[in-house]
């Protein structure tokens, strides 16, 4: 309980000037890369402002840094830059400073520089790493950022500035953690995408979400606020008012018993309904990504879970007539539905963004309807620690990937659906591509109450360039573009399209082609279309380039004769002057030989672990064929013998080829090479001096059964051999889990602080009070009472002992007030911070 009282403590904290704040990090919390070419507006950011800096739900005083270059500018230049960058609200004797990529063996030389005492690297990226500085004694900041702005390892430099946390709703779920014993946030992935900084920009307002599923419990106390309802219908008079087709439609429509009812018999389409648009600020539960936003209940899956293209393609219909916006699909199979994909041509063409699950059957979701189609946004499924989850389809439609690994969201009454939460029956976790795709809808919400007119592959391509990336850099098949980010997409602040419309994706083509599309931005730089040979090429030819926007038109001719038969990559990428690539990519098979034979390879796709061998069987369609040439794409990942024998060798994806010795056709296999590997979680984590922290280790792709647990340095941080770690004194220490079996090991950076001393307590969490006359203090030793501290002296002026179980919920500039609540009772006290004594 104290753990989590600390942890909600610190979700509604903010910094001061003169004293540096602790936050948890933890498995599964992620700092999100800055823009660098942002630019900060002297009215947004200023002393005394208000702004949000949100990390995964924990605060962030991070600042984005003044536009414009300082290396090698003149010295007035540089004087000037570090006038703006100081003249921000910032924490005493702290810099944030992110290297360039290729200088992370810098990082001791750079802190010597600036004569810190101590660092921490807060992230490493393709930006390069980020880090977080404590000089001695609170320093010189300005000399401090004059040499790193003019040192040739510095990307960029800046103050560790103070962003009060602004928004957040009262949820109970949103912060707490550990509710079922996950080691993680409840509501992780909400944390994961940047949600409480995406609110501040926009919480959905008005958006229609269509949800095409099973139904939703239209009394679910947590939903029912945010139900979408037909203002031309009057409920109950069996009368069709607006003429639609559909009589007392009020909410939407049961397409599967062919009534106005579509109330939920199976559970999944509340859970989806749930994570879109759970009401907010309700003190009820969980809240959904756009919680603001309206649901139309779409009922097209029956209460065992599935559904008919009729059924659903007239779902789709309804969606697009009757004012949605977004669409969410988390439903499909493998195979194709010309009827189906005219209803979700027909849907995409009024304007809704379509988002699609990738599917849960670990294969190449290229065969999978609805997601295979260029109309969707397709999503495939990331667990707490942004791995891929082990269930998720991929390929080469993958979109982006979101949080669908143990999500918490809404059960509908009576279904038992999902895994119980304790303690909260009208409540449930379910995992599947079916909770990711939710999540991006509902960034699509976001977006589109933000700019009401984008159109939906203007929502796509702001999906995808603002996504984290994971996996191999840049697009790879399983996690699209990334794992979406939805503080990110809202920061986006130029818009663009990237799209091949013609040929289609996996289309056979042969001869000349005309590569057909759009390539537009708001402040377009250029555009650029290259090929590259297989599913994921290593490297690209150029074949057009240009400077006017193309919208819907031709791009260019390829001349398919000049590569080899076989399947090849089309990528258009469009610059924007801002720095901003949007892009796209469309896979072909290249057939310029005249047989019409076809081979066929058994299986298509395959997973396999490192060592693990397969026999794949090659036939002829249309031919004859006497043998099959067998080679692979990658032998690192996979080599082939001349009978079709694959062997996995290292983890990765490959794509083998049979080429028949008569007809020279080709057929193909995707094989996807998994390791065992041992996950830590949490894998960073932040204790105070005596604090302790449960790790907990998971093989994937394998079993251990135990772990042995060891510290790099018991001085810092001991661990026993349950993975119970108890910090010993300041430092670092790595704390690794080896599998008995597996031999795996897994890790957790372990940061240990000294609580700081004021008037000799021991410190836990500092914020300031609104107007900047107090420092408001909870100590270490005795969490229940808060310390009135003069921020001038650093004397502690009065205590407050809490009500018991009371924990910071918000504070209140207007009434110079700090509200706390007593436990999931939601009983609200008010501290006036005048009198610094309890109001009531």
């Amino acid at each position: 309980v104290v753990v989590i009282a600390i942890l909600l403590f610190s979700v509604w904290e903010s910094g001061y000037w003169g004293l540096r704040k602790r936050t948890d990090k933890r498995r599964g919390v992620q700092t999100m890369p800055q823009e660098t070419n942002a630019q900060v507006s002297p009215k947004g950011m200023h002393k005394g402002s208000y702004g949000l800096g949100v990390e995964a739900g924990l605060p962030r005083f991070v600042a984005v840094p003044p536009k414009g270059k300082v290396k090698n500018g003149k010295k007035q230049d540089i004087e000037a830059r570090i006038g703006v960058l100081l003249s921000q609200l910032h924490m005493r004797g702290e810099l944030l400073v992110r290297l360039r990529p290729g200088c992370e063996g810098e990082v001791g030389r750079i802190r010597r520089l600036v004569g810190a005492v101590k660092h921490r690297v807060v992230h490493r990226d393709k930006l390069g790493v980020l880090l977080r500085l404590w000089l001695r004694d609170g320093g010189d900041l300005a000399a401090a950022l004059k040499a790193l702005l003019q040192d040739d390892a510095v990307k960029y430099a800046e103050p560790n500035y103070i962003l009060f946390a602004a928004y957040t709703p009262n949820d109970p779920f949103l912060a707490s953690s550990n509710t079922w014993g996950q080691g993680y946030e409840d509501l992780w992935g909400l944390h994961k995408v940047g949600a409480q900084a995406a609110w501040d920009v926009s919480k959905g307002d008005g958006v229609v979400v269509a949800v095409i599923d099973s139904g939703c419990d239209l009394k679910h106390p947590d939903i029912v606020g945010n139900l979408w309802t037909n203002s031309g219908e009057i409920a109950g008079n069996g009368r069709d008012d607006d003429n639609n087709g559909y009589a007392d439609d009020v909410h939407g429509w049961d397409f599967v018993n062919r009534d106005a009812d579509p109330s939920d018999d199976r559970g999944h389409g509340t859970h989806c309904a749930g994570t879109i648009a759970s009401v907010g600020d309700n003190s009820e539960g969980v809240v959904g990504l756009a919680f603001k936003a309206r649901v139309m209940v779409l009922k097209g899956l029956s209460a065992s879970g599935a559904g008919t293209v009729a059924d659903l393609s007239e779902a789709l219909y309804y969606a697009a007539d009757n004012g949605a916006r977004v669409i969410n699909c988390s439903w499909g199979g493998p195979g194709d539905s010309q009827t189906l994909h005219d209803a979700v041509v027909y849907a995409y063409d009024k304007g809704c963004v379509i988002v699609a699950a990738a599917g849960n059957d670990n294969d190449n979701a290229d065969g999978y309807i609805p997601a295979k189609w260029s109309q969707t946004i397709t999503v495939a499924a990331t667990d707490p620690y942004d791995n891929k989850a082990a269930f998720s389809n991929w390929g080469t439609c993958i979109d982006v990937a979101a949080p669908g690994v143990d999500i918490l969201s809404l059960r509908a009454s009576g279904t038992g659906y999902g895994s119980d939460v304790p303690g909260y029956a009208d409540y449930c976790r379910a995992q599947g591509t079916s909770m990711a795709a939710p999540h991006v809808s509902a960034l699509a919400a976001l977006i589109l109450a933000a700019h009401p007119n984008y159109t939906p592959e203007q929502v796509r391509n702001v999906i995808r360039s603002s996504a984290c990336d994971l996996g191999d850099p840049g697009f790879d098949v399983y996690f699209g573009y990334g794992r979406i980010d939805a503080a990110a997409a809202l920061g986006v602040s130029d818009s663009g399209v990237a799209r091949i419309t013609q040929p289609a994706s996996n289309e056979t083509v042969s001869g000349t082609v005309e590569v057909r599309g759009s390539a537009t931005a708001d402040n377009l730089s250029s555009w650029r279309v290259d090929v590259g040979e297989g599913a994921a090429p290593s490297s690209w030819q150029n074949i057009a380039q240009g400077v006017n926007p193309v919208r819907d038109g031709l791009l260019c001719e390829w001349d398919t004769t000049a590569v080899s038969d076989g399947y090849w990559t089309l990528r258009l990428q469009v610059f924007s002057t801002t720095g901003r690539v949007f892009e796209d990519r469309v896979s072909v098979y290249v057939s310029n030989t005249t047989s019409t034979a076809r081979v066929v390879v058994t299986p298509s796709s395959a997973t396999l672990k490192v060592g693990e061998t397969l026999q794949l069987t090659a036939t002829t369609e249309g031919g004859v064929d006497t043998g099959y040439a067998w080679t692979s794409s990658d032998e690192s990942v996979v080599v082939v013998s001349q009978d079709g024998v694959v062997t996995a060798v290292a983890e990765g994806t490959c794509t083998i080829t049979a080429t028949g010795n008569d007809t020279g056709a080709r057929g193909t296999c995707s094989i996807q090479v998994v390791v065992p590997r041992v996950v830590v979680s949490p894998s960073d984590v932040t204790l105070g001096v005596g604090q302790t922290v449960q790790l907990r280790a998971t093989t994937e792709y394998g079993v251990d059964t135990g772990y042995r647990w060891r510290s790099s340095n018991e001085a810092v941080a001991t661990v026993d051999a349950t993975g119970l770690v108890t910090a010993q004194a300041a430092g670092v220490a790595e704390i690794t889990a080896t599998g008995n079996d597996t031999g795996c090991v897994g890790t957790c950076v372990v940061t240990v602080d000294v609580l700081y001393d004021i008037g000799g307590y021991s410190v836990q969490n500092i914020i300031v009070s609104p107007d900047g006359s107090r420092l408001i203090v909870t100590i270490a030793d005795d969490r229940k009472k808060l310390l009135s501290v003069d921020p001038n002296t650093l004397k502690v002026t009065k205590e407050l002992t809490m009500p018991d179980g009371a924990w910071v919920y918000r504070l209140s500039p207007q009434e110079n007030r700090m509200y706390l609540w007593q436990g999931f009772s939601q009983v609200i006290v008010a501290v006036d911070l005048t009198t610094f004594s309890i109001a009531g």
